[in-house]
C-alpha cells in the first residue's frame, strides 16, 4: 500500500530528479578547481585593457550570471510543477484545507512579481556587471526561493498528514 495521492507521487518524483540534477550541477560547478564557462558562449563578455601601448581585448565568462540564472529557472521550474500539482488536485486540496490555494494563489501573484523583478536586475546587472549589481540579482533569486520554501511547505503538509490510503 501507498499513502500518496497519485498524481502526488509523480510530482515527488520528478522533483527528486530535479534536486538531483541540481546536485550534480553543484558538485560539477564546484569541483572544478577553477570553475569556468566555455568561450564564446551566451554568457562572454570581454574586457579590454590598455598594456604599454597596445589595446588588449580579454574574453571572460560571467560565471555568476550563469549561476544566478540557473538558479533562477531551478527554482521558478520548482513553482510551476507546485502550481501544476495544485491545479491537478484542486478538489481534492479543497476537501483537506481551501488556505492550501489562497496560500499559494498569493504565491502566484508574487512570483509573477519577482519575474519581473529578476529580468530588472539582470538587465542593470548585464548593463554594469560588477558585483554591486549582483547583488541586486541575488536578492531577487532570495525572494523566489522564500515562494518556493513556501509552497514546498503547503505540499508536504498534505503529504504528510492527509494523504488517502491507495492499494496498488
Amino acid at each position: 500500500m501507498k499513502r500518496i495521492i497519485p498524481k502526488l507521487a509523480s510530482f515527488i518524483d520528478a522533483s527528486l530528479i530535479v534536486i538531483a540534477a541540481a546536485l550534480m550541477a553543484v558538485l560539477l560547478i564546484t569541483a572544478c578547481k577553477t570553475p569556468k564557462l566555455a568561450p564564446g558562449g551566451a554568457y562572454t563578455g570581454s574586457v579590454t585593457n590598455i598594456v604599454g601601448t597596445n589595446l588588449v581585448i580579454t574574453a571572460t565568462s560571467d560565471l555568476a550570471l550563469y549561476s544566478a540564472d540557473s538558479s533562477f529557472a531551478l527554482a521558478y521550474k520548482t513553482l510551476d510543477a507546485i502550481f501544476l500539482t495544485e491545479r491537478n488536485n484542486r478538489d481534492y486540496f479543497w476537501k483537506v484545507s481551501p488556505q492550501i490555494k489562497h496560500t499559494l494563489d498569493k504565491v502566484r501573484v508574487q512570483a509573477q512579481k519577482v519575474v519581473s523583478d529578476y529580468a530588472a536586475a539582470r538587465t542593470a546587472y548585464i548593463a554594469n556587471p560588477t558585483p554591486a549589481g549582483l547583488t541586486g540579482v541575488q536578492a531577487v533569486l532570495a525572494q523566489i526561493q522564500q515562494l518556493v520554501f513556501v509552497g514546498n511547505a503547503v505540499l508536504g503538509q498534505i503529504i504528510s498528514t492527509n494523504a488517502p490510503s491507495i492499494t496498488n
